[in-house]
């Protein structure tokens, strides 16, 4: 601060002796000021985050222009004592009395006076120091009592120095400019050794690490952290509350959380490590299920697995995998989202016996909403469509492995495989499966709880459904129908629907 008020009154009486200057701003009492405000800015929140520092400075800047050009508006701190004299420099221009300019004041003179008063106290408790020996060496002042560099400058080499290499050896002046300086004459300027200050400038320079963003966390450098993360973990006084419990809201302002993970994972491998793949339904994996379509009819699904969530938990937990005997289990908190597989009758046998599997056709179902009323194809826009269904715990039935045959379209066909192809394979269920599917799901919605339960949708719009096949023996020659639809079921339909188109119904 001293150095800063010599260079004020020095550079003030070059420009006009007649200013006045005010030593109480040139101390921090301006900085603190400015603080000040950031903190007055938050209320009852003064404290800040780093990233938070720019706008409150920026408010307080404009704070500052405010009261410069309406001054009646601000409201000023009255110092009622001054007793201690370190305090002068929180006094504000008013404060002052007497002549402030920069003439009245003579540097050599105060510098004298300090260093008669500074030899006095120092003799008064056996220190003798002789100022002007000290400084009469070369490279000790009043700011580098001790030699050295002068405190607050870089050690960093000068850059200014390599651009005057590269350019001292270019073409010369073209023309003197007319308001440079008689005194100043080009040669001198051609005469600078700029290669040898260079040199002098890299001999003097301590080698020091560069600057990085990044902070070491292990000693080998592998881990690293940003040291803007690190801040704003370090300061903020909630960074061990877990906003999975709390009202966090630094994820609502900030976009970003104080801890916690609302997408967790772990919970789906705990099953997976201490349960076998039987007693697991997994994403992808298959389960059975009744859907309500039509407005009334009810049908047995077969689905794939695309989510599995537990709800009222907050917040929602999802899992990749849940044990088969807790998802149906009465205080179920389980629901499982699917794709309804299209499936379509097959006789394996090839001699028409009667006997029919079901296989998949690597397609899925899609209804209408249950809302939406009768309309043609070409009116009905896409986004009535519904691909997903979401069904409660109770109405899951999964599937284990041993209900599960996957076989190729050679051997359904009962046809050769060609021997440089490899065919794809599909699932394939025997109508007994789903006879004994059907009757467990019914079974569960006896109860009234579970039965409103049933997903309700309007009619189908893509892909085939639902699960019914009409066969002809060919050796008696009957016909017989096979359905696993469910019409003595009640389906919680809405009773504004009005449904006109009818499922697809296969023969064989």
């Amino acid at each position: 601060m001293v150095k800063n008020m010599i260079f004020k009154i020095a550079h003030s009486k070059v420009l006009n002796p007649m200013l006045k200057v005010f030593l109480c701003l040139l101390g921090d009492d301006v900085l603190e000021m400015l603080f000040g405000r950031s903190r007055m800015i938050g209320g009852h929140s003064p404290n800040h985050a780093v990233d938070e520092l720019r706008q409150r400075i920026c408010s307080a800047l404009r704070m500052d222009k405010i009261f410069q050009k309406y001054p009646h508006l601000e409201r000023h701190a009255r110092r009622l004592r001054l007793v201690r004299a370190r305090d002068v420099d929180h006094l504000s221009p008013r404060n002052w009395k007497g002549d402030l300019t920069a003439g009245s004041c003579n540097i050599h003179e105060c510098y004298t006076a300090g260093v008669a008063h500074a030899k006095a106290v120092l003799a008064k408790y056996g220190c003798d120091i002789d100022f002007a020996a000290r400084f009469s060496k070369e490279g000790f002042d009043l700011m580098r009592p001790n030699g050295g560099k002068y405190p607050g400058l870089s050690k960093e080499v000068d850059r200014s120095l390599g651009d005057a290499l590269d350019s001292a050896g270019t073409e010369p002046l073209a023309s003197a400019d007319a308001n440079v300086n008689d005194s100043l004459v080009p040669a001198d300027i051609l005469a600078y050794n700029a290669e040898l200050a260079l040199a002098s400038e890299k001999a003097a320079h301590t080698e020091s690490n560069g600057h990085s963003l990044w902070i070491d966390l292990t000693e080998d450098g592998r881990k690293k952290a940003h040291k803007k993360t690190i801040l704003r973990t370090l300061m903020d006084p909630t960074f061990d509350i877990n906003d999975n419990k709390s009202h966090d809201r630094l994820l609502r302002v900030r976009y970003y959380s104080i801890g916690g993970d609302s997408w967790d994972r772990t919970a789906s491998t705990v099953y997976s490590k201490s349960t076998s793949e039987d007693h697991l339904l997994k994403i992808q994996g298959l389960f059975a299920s009744l859907v309500c379509f039509n407005g009334s009819k009810t049908s047995l699904a077969i689905l794939q697995c695309t989510g599995i969530k537990i709800v009222n938990t907050h917040p929602i937990t999802y899992l990749e995998a849940a044990p088969s005997a807790e998802i149906s289990l009465p205080d179920t908190r389980y629901e499982i989202t699917g794709q309804i597989l299209s499936l379509v009758p097959i006789d394996e046998s090839n001699n028409f016996s009667g006997r029919i599997s079901w296989a998949w056709i690597a397609q899925y179902v899609a209804f209408d909403s249950a809302k939406a009323k009768q309309a043609s194809a070409a009116e009905l826009p896409s986004r009535m469509r519904h691909l997903s269904v979401t069904v409660d715990g109770r109405l899951v039935l999964p599937l284990k492995s041993s209900d599960l045959k996957q076989s190729t379209l050679e051997e359904i066909l009962n046809i050769p495989r060609p021997a440089d192809k490899e065919s794809e394979k599909t699932w394939v269920f025997f109508n007994e499966q789903l006879e004994v599917f059907g009757r467990i799901l019914c079974e569960r919605v006896t109860e009234d709880a579970v039965r409103m339960k049933i997903p309700v949708y309007g009619a189908v719009k893509d892909g085939r459904y639902l699960y019914e096949a009409t066969i002809q023996d060919a050796t008696t020659q009957t016909v017989e129908k096979v359905s696993h639809c469910f019409n003595f079921i009640v389906a919680p339909a809405p009773k504004d629907c009005h449904y006109q188109a009818e499922p697809r119904c296969f023969s064989l």
